[in-house]
C-alpha cells in the first residue's frame, strides 16, 4: 500500500499512529508493486514482502491472462524482475 498525500492512510502514517511510518517520499518511485514505502511495527518490511508476494501469486495464478497484461502494463513489474517473479512462482507450483 502507498500513503498518498491527502488520503487518510497518509494522515495515519505520518503521525505515526498504530505503528504505521512513512518510509518513501519519493513519489516518483511509487508503483503498484513498489515496495518499501509504508512500515509497520506490527510486520517486519521483509514478512510483509513475502506475505504481498504470495497474494499476488495467489491472485493470479488463476487468472494467466490476467497476469501477463498486469507484467507488462506501467503498473507491473519491472522486465529485471520478471526472471525472478517465474522463479518464485515455478517454485511455488512444485510445492503444489
Amino acid at each position: 500500500m502507498n500513503p498518498f498525500p491527502g488520503t487518510e492512510v497518509y494522515k495515519i502514517a505520518k503521525e505515526g499512529i498504530g505503528g504505521l511510518r512513512i518510509i518513501e517520499t519519493d513519489w516518483d518511485a511509487y508503483k503498484q508493486l513498489t515496495y518499501g514505502s509504508l512500515e509497520n511495527d506490527g510486520i517486519p518490511l521483509s514478512d510483509f514482502k513475502k506475505l504481498q508476494s504470495k497474494a499476488y501469486y495467489t491472485f493470479f495464478k488463476s487468472r494467466p491472462l490476467k497476469a501477463l497484461k498486469f507484467l507488462f502494463s506501467d503498473q507491473g513489474y519491472q522486465p529485471s524482475s520478471i526472471p525472478k517473479l517465474m522463479i518464485y512462482g515455478l517454485k511455488n507450483l512444485l510445492k503444489q
